[in-house]
């Protein structure tokens, strides 16, 4: 599993086809990955598609940076709760509509 991640030698964890395929297994691995792959916005970005809470061991300059607006549509895609001044005052409203089941017709 992912969590492999966790042993490898620092040459693992800053290859980032190998980082990779473990934050497609679980986001949260991104807590050990190699600091320049933590501040890699789109990688950031995918360990978080796969676990919102994978953005707690982004880099601290993609934390602080909250003025992007991709990784602001991917923390509210990923279903994160946030204060409503955390993007500068701006407010989003996202319609989440679910077809799964197609009963409710």
């Amino acid at each position: 599993n992912g969590y492999a991640l966790r042993f490898a030698d620092d040459v693992l964890r800053a290859d980032r086809e190998v980082v990779l395929q473990a934050v497609a297994q679980n986001g949260l691995v991104l807590k050990y990955a190699d600091d320049v792959l933590r501040a890699d916005r789109e990688f950031v970005m995918q360990a978080v598609a796969q676990n919102r809470d994978a953005f707690e061991y982004a880099a601290d300059v993609l934390r602080a940076d909250r003025d992007t607006p991709t990784m602001s549509f991917v923390l509210i895609g990923a279903g994160c709760c946030v204060p409503p001044d955390t993007y500068g005052g701006r407010v989003f409203f996202v319609l989440f509509v679910s077809s799964a089941s197609g009963d409710d017709e």
